[in-house]
């Protein structure tokens, strides 16, 4: 495969094959004390946003001319800094502080020694800090939070998404066809010290064109990292060099459950049957999970760790705030979700916003100076400590 077949979005074509799972474990003792999150969503019970939110609370990124930003692909949190990763449009990275301050860019395209030809992935390490991966290179260029060079570090070849388990340990994503002699087929690669320490994960076998890339496979939430492989409905948790499968998703009429070997069968399915895309957000008390159902694309749903129940939000709100709580883009603390919203989208509704909150210093925040070309607004919502006791009876 050419290397230019990098970082595609959701549902693409990435390399024509057919994945078959084969986890390399010598026993299934990973499968151990699995949590199975149910999802049957025609019968699950109804929570009303508005009831489950405590709090609100907005950070306005501030706009300058030499820190506009294309679009967000991932927002980071660390030592009280903010940091907004274009991976595809400008291809940079912006730090702000937590009061939406910018403070710098990393924007270094070029073959220099402390460019990068293509930002692959970014990750904050334990230690805090921002790690680009570029394959075009294969190397880690590590950047401080206020966006100074650090060091360079050359990896092995191969892979997409990657995670920090410790400043050592690094879990990479493996693609069919890269190195496949030293990753021996594997999907998911833990190296540490560049050395390889554990492999898991799929062996590819060739099939009719087809193949199916999730948005992310590798998520870090407080300190622990998370393995959404494809075609699995697993959530697996990361160690040193061990794996463990968390979550179960027990999705009903689910598109994995039927047969399918081409690109046009999968599409096909898609339309009819539900889809777990493989995103999520671990909060300390709850699990917010985002998949696909016919004619509703990622309907919200939140799973509690306490009453071992998930819950679809009702789309009746009452306060038009909640309409950006949707398709949460970060963890912010124990159980304070991030989503963004672009200067557009908060001038289109600003009528409504207003006359449900009034002229107060809430609102005087968020639009007081605001213009269609400011940078977007980041939400941060708080999610109550029991959120069982407001279910809607029906």
């Amino acid at each position: 495969m050419k290397r230019i077949i990098k970082n595609l979005v959701c549902y693409t074509t990435l390399i024509f094959c057919l994945i078959a799972c084969n986890y390399k474990q010598a026993n299934n003792s990973i499968y151990n004390d699995v949590e199975t999150i149910t999802i049957d969503y025609d019968k699950l019970p109804i929570l009303n946003t508005d009831s489950i939110v405590s709090d609100i609370r907005i950070i306005r990124l501030e706009t300058t001319e030499n820190n506009l930003i294309s679009r967000i692909d991932r927002l980071l949190f660390t030592n009280g800094k903010i940091i907004v990763v274009d991976l595809f449009s400008s291809k940079s990275i912006h730090i702000f502080d937590e009061s939406g301050k910018h403070i710098n860019r990393v924007s270094h395209l070029g073959n220099g020694p402390q460019e990068y030809l293509n930002i692959t992935d970014v990750d904050i390490t334990p230690s805090g800090l921002i790690a680009i991966k570029d394959n075009y290179k294969d190397n880690i260029l590590y950047f401080d939070t206020n966006g100074r060079f650090v060091k360079k570090e050359d990896i092995m070849e191969g892979g997409l998404d990657i995670a920090f388990i410790d400043d050592y340990t690094i879990a990479h994503e493996l693609i069919k066809g890269f190195n496949s002699d030293t990753f021996k087929g594997a999907s998911l690669c833990i190296s540490s010290n560049n050395k390889i320490a554990s492999l898991f994960g799929k062996s590819h076998n060739e099939s009719d064109a087809f193949n199916h890339k999730k948005t992310n496979t590798l998520f870090s939430y407080n300190n622990i990292v998370y393995y959404t492989p494809g075609w699995e409905n697993y959530i697996y948790e990361l160690h040193n060099n061990s794996i463990k499968a968390k979550y179960y998703i027990d999705l009903k009429d689910d598109v994995l459950d039927y047969t399918f070997s081409t690109n046009e069968e999968f599409y096909q399915l898609v339309e009819q049957h539900n889809l777990f895309n493989g995103s999520f957000i671990e909060m300390e008390n709850y699990t917010w999970l985002n998949f696909k159902i016919p004619n509703a694309n990622n309907p919200p749903v939140i799973y509690s760790h306490k009453h071992k129940t998930a819950y679809k939000l009702s789309p009746n709100l009452s306060n038009p705030l909640l309409t950006y709580l949707h398709m949460p883009k970060a963890s912010y603390s124990e159980n304070t979700i991030a989503e963004t919203a672009s200067a557009l989208s908060l001038y289109i509704n600003k009528s409504t916003i207003y006359t449900f909150l009034g002229d107060c210093a809430f609102t005087d925040s968020l639009y007081n100076g605001l213009t269609l070309d400011d940078n977007p607004v980041v939400f941060l919502f708080t999610i109550k400590d029991d959120i069982g006791k407001y279910v809607i009876e029906e």
